[in-house]
């Protein structure tokens, strides 16, 4: 009944960066939700979150994974780091885009 995971905490690397974020993290952002494209939702705020981050962290870009529920929010991320040099290496997919994903 709990979600477990297969690799201990210790054995994961950490994210270089100025922020102690981990090798995972959840990043509260304050922004409105809006329909876009059909049903799916965008919050253009947190587009502008992941560029920062991604600006932020001193790691090679292909190692960052970005996980959203709405389609319409992966396209708001791929939009906001067409900004950033080599963002389109940073994986942005849907829940359903990761499964199966070897992403650590």
């Amino acid at each position: 009944s709990k979600l477990l995971t297969g690799v201990h905490p210790d054995m994961r690397p950490t994210v270089c960066s100025d922020y102690e974020l981990g090798t995972v993290a959840f990043v509260h952002v304050d922004g409105e939700e809006r329909g876009a494209k059909g049903h799916s939702k965008v919050n253009p705020e947190q587009a502008i979150c992941v560029r920062h981050l991604v600006e932020s962290i001193n790691c090679e870009l292909s190692d960052i994974g970005v996980i959203t529920p709405y389609s319409g929010q992966v396209s708001a991320i791929r939009q906001e780091l067409r900004g950033v040099q080599d963002g389109a290496r940073v994986q942005v997919a849907s829940v359903d885009g990761f499964q199966g994903s070897e992403k650590e």
